[in-house]
């Protein structure tokens, strides 16, 4: 079924959206509402990001992509002593972060490290030229950039919520 809406774009039945004009196919459409995945990493996960990211968000399946829009990272201080993170951010990053240009900041040195509940937000401005067979039926992970992991919190009683809102899209 195809139908025609008031932009003067073609709608196919799968939520593509056809340029009326070139009659070219979509380069992507959208196959899902807007989704939230939420984490929340202990102690010990936090401390060995880098060497083990953790999957935030799992692969969507051959032919499709995961679009993150805006993600939030919320520290939840136990109260006893703090994260040691010189130079480190947690980041989101398509599958694993060894050399990928995806990679997005959710949380800095300072809300890794601080002594009080502290929360980060960060915008996503993936261009449409993104979506390519690089990030086709990939994961989304948290990963931590510095090779020297997190260290500190001796009591083990810090953790750190991940929240992501997001689109799963054909490629």
């Amino acid at each position: 079924m195809v139908t025609q809406n008031s932009l003067n774009n073609t709608i196919g039945s799968n939520g593509q959206l056809y340029n009326a004009t070139t009659s070219k196919p979509p380069l992507f459409s959208n196959n899902s509402s807007l989704l939230i995945a939420t984490l929340t990493l202990t102690s010990s996960q936090v401390k060995n990001l880098h060497s083990t990211p953790i999957t935030l968000i799992s692969a969507a399946g051959s032919g499709k992509t995961i679009l993150v829009y805006f993600a939030t990272g919320n520290l939840e201080y136990g109260g006893s002593n703090a994260f040691v993170a010189t130079g480190s951010q947690i980041d989101l990053n398509y599958n694993n972060a060894s050399g990928d240009t995806s990679t997005q900041a959710v949380m800095n040195n300072n809300a890794i490290t601080a002594t009080t509940g502290y929360s980060c937000f960060s915008t996503y401005n993936a261009g449409l030229g993104d979506f390519s067979s690089k990030y086709e039926n990939q994961n989304i992970v948290i990963y931590q950039t510095n090779s020297t992991e997190i260290s500190g919190n001796a009591a083990n009683d810090n953790a750190i919520k991940i929240t992501a809102l997001y689109s799963i899209f054909s490629i």
